[in-house]
């Protein structure tokens, strides 16, 4: 017995110390004939009296009975203030038993609340844990007696009720059957053997107990039996798990190394200054992978470079803008005649061609400029992925340095900015500088539609001036066009002349067909310059940016401060690997285990 309690003591603190799995032991299931003195045996098991007894029928439920071992220096014995041993039920956590009469008219009691005061049964079980320092961590099912004939007061059932409950337990492989027999009794005749044969024909999880009830006392002969054949089963259990337990204290002896490894050196011989610049590379070095792209791809979402092309690819901000929107028939005939001026022209202004091609082309200022900044956000995402990155795999050993790094390069991505909305502006700026008319794309040879248009209005018959119409243009040339707006309103009243509505919508046409130039031309440089002045620039100076910055103009030994808590866990890894190395040693000891 000593052996096993040492054995599995040994294995308790390698559970506790290690952090495995504890050894799961098999459940005893306790089965026999009515008053066959399977009491008596588990009484024996745990060295007190607290079975309910009685001439007829007394186990009634099943009583799952945890014994568990506890040492008299153990912590949990000294937060409960106990020296001896006690008992605890789980209908009744808060409770400690002491006294074991009050354990045995406790079973009574709860099982009176189930089943009442006839001689039924039921398969709610009572749960009754025992702590003592004399027992070892087992558990034990004492189950109801079988019996072949009903009884006064007792259901027509009660035989296939028992059995069925018996059944519940015993099916387990796991389990282990314990067959108690009188020994005044005919061996062949056993209930309990005759179970075990049917749940175990092998025979190779049973054990049968006899027992003489008149001769027994608390259990000696039964104690004896267990202590000579049940520990021994015990311990073949216990060595046919010492393979997964092995490889499980290998397997974590590895993982705490590799862990410990990550961890690096103690901080207090690391070289900093080595250190920022290891990490302010790694941070580079991702920083430009996810740019390019890279072999460790995610299948999940789109990452860094991947989205920035994206958003290239899926350009909309010009969308919005309706390239023919204020080019009215009064607004393109007022800026021919104003580009006219007092001449009287047969042809398509070309002034007033160029005024209105600006115009339109320089709303596609302000989206292309702040295009910028969406990919500029974009960056950002990115400088952030790197560091959680970073933080990721160095276990945030440098928080310091990390947040800094995410500063610096932050920085770095916003000084950016402006200079790059600059240069887009100045290329938008090119475009409204010098309208290229002769420009491969610029057709002069109007479309079918146009000229239809044209052609609709060459059959309709010139429209006259009115009188009102000359009185007003006599009055406006009276006035020397002192006033644009008097001007434009005056125009605006006119009647347009066939060559006028003509002109105008050639006029028109060219406008339109100029800005999708213009529009096509700027989707097409706007990525190419963004690509130049803000994403390439940043990719190709950030490394010596931040190492200039970071390690010029910061404390660097300050920064590579270790996280406090990696330390401790730094000092728990290797306080773990010597418990460890202490657990492979039991095993080993275990396995030599003769009983």
């Amino acid at each position: 017995m000593e052996s096993l309690i040492s054995v599995i003591s040994d294995l308790r603190k390698i559970s506790n110390n290690v952090g495995l799995s504890q050894l799961e032991l098999p459940q005893i299931i306790v089965v026999g004939s009515q008053s066959s003195g399977k009491s008596s045996v588990l009484e024996g098991i745990v060295g007190w009296d607290f079975l309910p007894r009685g001439t007829e029928m007394v186990t009634r439920r099943p009583l799952v009975l945890n014994l568990v071992n506890m040492p008299e220096n153990d912590r949990r014995r000294q937060q409960t203030g106990l020296t001896g041993d006690w008992a605890t039920f789980e209908h009744l956590p808060i409770r400690r038993f002491t006294n074991f009469e009050e354990v045995r008219k406790e079973i009574e009691d709860d099982t009176f609340n189930v089943v009442g005061n006839d001689k039924n049964v039921s398969p709610i079980p009572i749960h009754l844990t025992i702590y003592s320092s004399k027992v070892i961590d087992l558990t034990l099912v004492d189950l109801p007696g079988i019996v072949r004939v009903p009884i006064e007061n007792q259901p027509p059932t009660i035989a296939e009720d028992i059995m069925q409950i018996i059944h519940e337990y015993i099916k387990s492989p796991k389990s282990l059957i314990l067959a108690v027999t009188p020994a005044n009794q005919d061996i062949a005749t056993s209930d309990g053997l005759d179970l075990a044969r049917t749940y175990d024909p092998e025979g190779n999880r049973t054990l049968c107990v006899l027992t003489k009830l008149d001769e027994m006392g608390r259990g000696t002969n039964a104690l004896r039996m267990l202590t000579g054949q049940t520990i021994p089963l015990l311990i073949n259990h216990i060595a046919e798990n010492l393979p997964e337990l092995r490889a499980g204290v290998d397997n974590m002896f590895i993982d705490q190394q590799a862990t410990l490894e990550n961890y690096g050196e103690a901080a207090v011989v690391v070289d900093h200054s080595r250190i920022t610049t290891q990490i302010i590379r790694k941070f580079a070095d991702l920083f430009k992978e996810l740019i390019m792209g890279y072999d460790d791809l995610d299948t999940t979402q789109l990452t860094g470079g991947a989205i920035i092309g994206k958003e290239f690819r899926n350009f909309s901000y010009f969308d919005h803008i309706i390239p023919d929107e204020g080019l009215t028939r009064s607004a393109v005939i007022t800026a021919m005649r104003n580009a006219h001026g007092s001449r009287v022209s047969l042809f398509v202004p070309e002034h007033a061609l160029e005024v209105l091609a600006k115009h339109q082309n320089k709303r596609l200022r302000e989206p292309s400029i702040n295009f910028v900044d969406t990919i500029k956000a974009e960056l950002l995402q990115i400088v952030g992925y790197c560091t959680n990155k970073i933080i990721e795999e160095e276990g945030n050993r440098f928080p310091r340095l990390y947040a800094r790094l995410n500063t610096v390069a932050s920085d770095i991505v916003n000084a950016r900015l402006q200079p790059t909305k600059d240069f887009v502006k100045k290329i938008v700026d090119l475009q409204l500088h010098y309208n290229n008319f002769k420009h491969p794309e610029f057709k002069e040879e109007l479309d079918e539609e146009t000229k239809k248009k044209i052609a609709n209005y060459n059959a309709t018959a010139s429209l006259s001036f009115t009188e009102d119409k000359k009185e007003n243009a006599n009055s406006a040339v009276s006035e020397g066009f002192h006033s644009e707006s008097s001007s434009l309103s005056s125009q605006n009243s006119d009647k347009f002349t066939l060559d006028e509505i003509r002109n105008s919508i050639v006029l028109r046409y060219y406008v339109i067909q100029y800005y999708i130039i213009v529009r096509n031309s700027l989707q097409d440089l706007l990525p190419k310059a963004i690509m130049m002045e803000l994403v390439n620039y940043v990719k190709e100076n950030i490394q010596e940016e931040l190492e200039e910055i970071i390690k010029k103009s910061d404390d660097v030994e300050q920064l590579t401060k270790e996280n406090e808590a990696i330390t401790e866990r730094r000092e728990e890894i290797k306080e773990k690997l010597e418990e460890l190395k202490h657990a492979k040693m039991i095993l080993e000891n275990i396995a030599e285990l003769k009983v």
